[in-house]
């Protein structure tokens, strides 16, 4: 029996508690908006790569497995760009400082959230391997 994966909605509730305390966003629908975008965004990468085929250039070495490396970068790479995807489509506007910043907490989330779901579903906690 496979257990649900909820690092996408861990990750987004990291990426909305990073936005208002660490970043210090004053506006809840902002953080609101970054962490849905987060949560879709990763979970879509989930998703999708299976259906990716991977052609790496990177060899795996013992600190990362290129296809996990991979994945990883396409659920982060999505989530970012379902964050800046939302920011052209609603009232949310970020300066481009702004983006860096909420790029970053998305990288932060993610790699959280993967680790925490690791660690509720008692599953070796690794993000690359």
């Amino acid at each position: 029996m496979s257990t649900f994966d909820y690092s996408p909605i861990i990750s987004g509730a990291i990426v909305v508690a990073l936005d208002k305390f660490a970043l210090g966003e004053q506006n809840m629908t902002r953080s609101a908006y970054l962490g849905a975008a987060a949560v879709g965004g990763i979970y879509a990468g989930q998703m999708l790569a299976p259906m990716v085929p991977f052609y790496t250039a990177l060899p795996s070495s013992t600190l990362y497995n290129s296809k996990t490396l991979e994945l990883r970068l396409l659920e982060i790479g999505l989530g970012a760009g379902a964050a800046y995807g939302l920011t052209h489509l609603t009232e949310v506007r970020y300066a481009s400082f702004e983006l860096q910043q909420k790029f970053g907490i998305l990288v932060a989330g993610s790699i959280a959230g993967t680790y925490i779901a690791d660690y509720l579903n008692s599953k070796p906690m690794t993000y690359l391997s």
